[in-house]
């Protein structure tokens, strides 16, 4: 499959950082899968992946919180 950034690199499965900043809190989780353009290093999500982010931030980001790491786990079905 082909960037839709660039046009010309090919995306391969890689774990990748995500680094989430919300008012000055920041979370990292890593290891997170994703496609990833071998060109210009843009990266791609599937749905399942971005839900599971934005879930993680909103558990992870309460006040009080100004830094947090996590590796990435699928949640449990």
């Amino acid at each position: 499959m082909k960037c839709v950034i660039c046009k010309t690199g090919d995306l391969q499965p890689r774990p990748v950082s995500v680094t989430v900043d919300r008012q000055g809190a920041l979370l990292v989780v890593e290891g997170v899968p994703a496609l990833v353009c071998d060109n210009c290093g843009e990266r791609y999500f599937d749905d399942a992946v971005s839900a599971r982010l934005l879930e993680l931030t909103e558990q992870t980001l309460q006040p009080g919180v100004r830094l947090d790491v996590r590796q990435y786990r699928r949640q449990a079905a």
